[in-house]
């Protein structure tokens, strides 16, 4: 029976091996816009790049350390991936893959090559042997004519005069630079590019012309203002009251959860006040982040902290590790990493129960999942950042002012402009790199966590050889790696939980990749440094930056808000719908169409079904269904963007009126977590959104989730002919206008079958538009969902293929040549009963009774 089916399908047998004669060809853009074809032949050899792995519990972490790049999977594509050394050819692999796994050679060829697949649209599988040109260092690729951000030491004054102080601060300390200076000092800042900025002394509040200083560093970037929070109260308050919270953050500090911890470094008293400044700034709507310097004296108090914040409403807190500098030099401060470790392990379980984030663990997520190919090397400091100091003079970073040898200028004497085009301070930090780091040699995460931070570095050698030097060893490397550690795991965890194991989908597969939701627009130039494929990314040493998962949702609300108050014709792809099927809906909502095909014109819906479309916009599809379900019908469309809801609910009224009844249901929501029931949906469509989606994966299993059994998906999107490449994928307005968030087809058939969806159908296939060379087509797509059952057995049933080919293959690889009669298992038939598959095939009932039952269908989560 095999035999006929290789012959019929154009395969042929080598020693026992089966594979396509026929190339599957896989295409992707070379550096020149070349467009090869990828050969899957026994023969064909496949290579991954040079790499370091990881086991964590059932997970598996590979990491091409010099791109960098890394890839989550499990035992069974760990060992594909191991298989894949340039030695192997597929035919190699496959069989030992199948002896290891105990899969038939042809269940394995198809596990293979789904995994080999995945590889390849990840960037770990190459055709190809995958060399590196030697990195250069971080100096060939920054722009040291701008800054990134910009520290300003408001004054050196402060109502406290804590015990670690970095700079010594107290009442009598520097008052600061004149006004006029100061706002002289920020202008400059934002000439050069700032986009973020940070206040801090001292104790900024101190003076009297705050307010003017945040108003102008408001005109044009975010701010950051450290502060002991004490001041907070009276008119401060109130002026504090007005503000874009979403541009302004506040940090406070606070080293104790009760004065007994926290007094003794801060001053009597400081305790009640710090709690009476954080409890005012709640109530007028900021939600501060709290920092704590992690002591000797306070560790064992971290967990009570957490307690704190949590009774306050306060949701973020930053602890900051000791610097061997200022008041704490000497002190009996200093903590242990494996002290550290052991209190974070205990802390952090208890602050997500109580919903407080330790953005410790946050910053290093961001690191893990940055853009792949985009090296982390050492930090802003000095290079797109510097600290201009309560006197003027000008440091690489806030923790550096004071230190004379690292003195880059004085803006009483110059520009900052001209410091950076000058100072030799800004060129030896430019030429650093973490490959020049002894320690970094041998460390395969070094471009993830981007060599540490260098201002410990520097203080840590300074005490130990007299010498500061901003390469040398952090002592704080221990305590990054575990935070490290830790997120590899949150990942691992978070997105094998979202592999479906109710559809009987059991290929390995790659849980996830880096990247793949850190490249959301409007991420782009701000952050990374991007060169083709390639780029370089600085640090910032101590603030944590917001995750920019809903920095994709507001970029696309804002996009398609401004859509609907003002129809935009060239939002839309060429389609057009049967005017019986609109006849019934307002000119205004079909000029707001901004879809990109008609999934609700062939769908094949009908009367009395539950349809939900996903980003239903000003509601021409939800119209068109209501028209289709009539009145037993329920359609129900989501969108998260105000202004569409605020249309389709309006024009509902008029379409009520023409249809006679009222069924359409307009509800608020995002795609990655629809308001809507499990099991409760016949039909899902969507009209050119999921390229929109920063977690198309969340947003295939939640279609799975809502619809009923055999219920059926179908969408429209754009996908591109290749692979994105990364600065156009970060183009804001290309990510509106459906193009930078496109898929491959190949990528996004691939990624509904690991959602667990089956028949996956294209039904249509058209020409979008080109974007300096790369081309985007409309496709629209079926899929049905089958959900297995537990009990699944073999009771003697069989399926006959009806034709018209000669034989198939489904998606589990069940063969069935045309004719002849196949044992399948209860889920398979009644898979095969139903859409798409329903006519197709002969079922002839088994003669087994259930006592009679031979072996399970599924056998240690592998499906027939």
């Amino acid at each position: 029976m095999l035999t006929n089916f290789l012959k019929t399908c154009g395969i042929h047998a080598q020693s026992g091996f089966y594979a396509p004669r026929q190339e599957l060809k896989l295409y992707f853009l070379l550096k020149k816009r070349r467009i090869t074809m990828i050969s899957f032949e026994p023969k064909s050899i496949f290579y991954t790049p040079n790499y370091a792995q990881k086991q964590y519990d059932s997970g598996y972490f590979f990491i091409d350390y010099e791109a960098p790049n890394w890839i989550l999977t499990d035992e069974k594509g760990a060992k594909i991936t191991n298989l894949l050394n340039g030695r192997n050819s597929l035919e190699d692999v496959a069989r030992e893959y199948s002896k290891t796994f105990g899969f038939d050679l042809q269940k394995s060829w198809l596990h293979v090559n789904h995994f080999i697949k995945r590889g390849i649209h990840h960037k770990f599988v190459f055709d190809t042997p995958k060399n590196y040109a030697p990195y250069p260092g971080r100096k060939e690729f920054l722009n040291s004519a701008n800054l990134k951000e910009m520290w300003v030491h408001t004054n050196n004054s402060c109502n406290l005069a804590c015990a670690h102080c970095l700079v010594n601060s107290s009442p009598q300390e520097h008052k600061g630079l004149p006004t006029n200076k100061v706002l002289s000092v920020i202008r400059e800042g934002l000439e050069l590019g700032v986009k973020k900025m940070y206040f801090t002394g001292g104790e900024p509040f101190f003076r009297k012309d705050i307010f003017e200083l945040i108003d102008t560093a408001l005109e044009k970037s975010e701010l950051t203002i450290l502060s002991n929070g004490i001041l907070f109260k009276g008119e401060t308050l109130q002026k504090l009251k007005n503000y874009d919270k979403s541009k302004l953050t506040l940090q406070i500090s606070l080293d104790g959860s009760k004065p007994s911890f926290n007094d003794p470094i801060r001053g009597k008293g400081s305790f009640e006040n710090i709690i009476k400044g954080i409890k005012n700034l709640i109530e007028i709507g900021y939600e501060p982040t709290i920092t704590t310097t992690v002591t000797k004296q306070n560790l064992p108090d971290l967990d009570n902290v957490v307690r704190l914040l949590s009774e306050l409403k306060v949701k973020r807190l930053h602890l900051l590790w000791l610097h061997r500098k200022g008041r704490a030099v000497g002190a009996s401060y200093e903590v242990e990493n494996y002290e550290i470790i052991q209190k974070l392990r205990e802390v952090k379980p208890l602050a997500d129960s109580l919903g407080v984030s330790i953005d410790n663990f946050e910053e290093f997520e961001l690191r893990i999942n940055g853009q792949k190919n985009v090296k982390n090397d050492l930090s802003v400091a000095g290079v797109e950042s510097l600290c201009v100091y309560s006197d003027g003079r000008v440091y690489p970073s806030a923790a550096f002012v004071q230190v004379e040898e690292l003195l880059c200028g004085d803006v009483n004497e110059t520009s900052l402009k001209e410091i950076l085009e000058t100072s030799e301070i800004v060129q030896e930090f430019l030429s650093a790199t973490v490959q020049k780091k002894a320690v970094s040699h041998s460390d395969s995460m070094k471009f993830l966590s981007g060599g540490g931070d260098i201002e410990h570095s520097f203080y840590y050698s300074k005490a130990i050889t007299g010498k500061g030097n901003i390469l040398g060893a952090d002592p704080y490397d221990e305590v990054y790696n575990y935070l490290m550690d830790e997120a590899i795991k949150k990942l691992y965890v978070e997105n094998r939980r979202k592999l479906n194991t109710k559809a009987g989908f059991d290929a390995p597969t790659i849980f996830y990749s880096m990247g793949e939701l850190g490249v959301t627009c409007g991420d782009e130039e701000e952050n990374v440094h991007l060169f083709g494929e390639f780029g370089v990314n600085t640090l910032h040493s101590n603030c944590v930056l917001d995750l920019s998962y809903d920095k994709s949702h507001e970029k696309v609300q804002e996009f398609y808000g401004e859509a609907m108050d003002e129809p935009q014709p060239e939002l839309c792809c060429p389609t057009s719908y049967d005017p019986t099927d609109t006849d019934h809906i307002p000119r205004e909502v079909l000029e707001r169409f901004y879809g990109c095909g008609s999934p609700m014109s062939i769908a094949g819906v009908t009367e009395g079904e539950t349809v939900v479309d996903l980003g239903s916009g000003a509601g021409i599809d939800c119209f068109i269904a209501a028209k289709k379900v009539g009145a037993d019908g329920r359609v129900i469309g989501v969108d998260m963007t105000a202004e569409s809801l605020e249309q389709a609910r309006m024009h509902n009224k008029l379409v009520t009126e023409n249809l006679g009844f009222d069924i359409c249901d307009f509800r608020e929501g995002f795609m990655e977590e629809v308001p809507v029931k499990d099991k409760e949906v016949d039909l899902i469509t969507s009209n050119c959104v999921i390229n929109l989606s920063p977690d198309k994966k969340k947003v295939f299993a939640e279609m799975w989730r809502i619809l009923k059994d055999h219920g059926r998906i179908v969408i429209s999107d754009i996908v591109s002919e290749v692979e994105v490449p990364p600065y156009l994928q970060v183009n804001p307005v290309l990510w509106g206008e459906c193009l930078s968030g496109a898929l491959t087809e190949r990528d996004f058939v691939s990624m509904l079958e690991e959602a667990g969806f089956y028949g996956l159908t294209t039904l249509k296939k058209t020409y979008w538009k080109s974007v300096e060379g790369y081309k985007f087509f409309s496709v629209t797509v079926s899929g049905f969902k089958f959900e297995k059952k537990e009990g699944c057995v073999f009771i003697g049933q069989k399926a006959i293929y009806q034709g018209p080919f000669k034989s198939i293959m489904d998606e589990e690889g069940h063969f069935f040549p045309r004719g002849e009669a196949v044992e399948i298992c209860t889920d398979t038939a009644q898979k095969l009963q139903n859409l798409p598959y329903k006519g197709a095939f002969q079922i002839i009932e088994g003669d087994k009774m259930p006592d009679e039952f031979v072996n399970d269908c599924c056998v240690d989560g592998a499906c027939c």
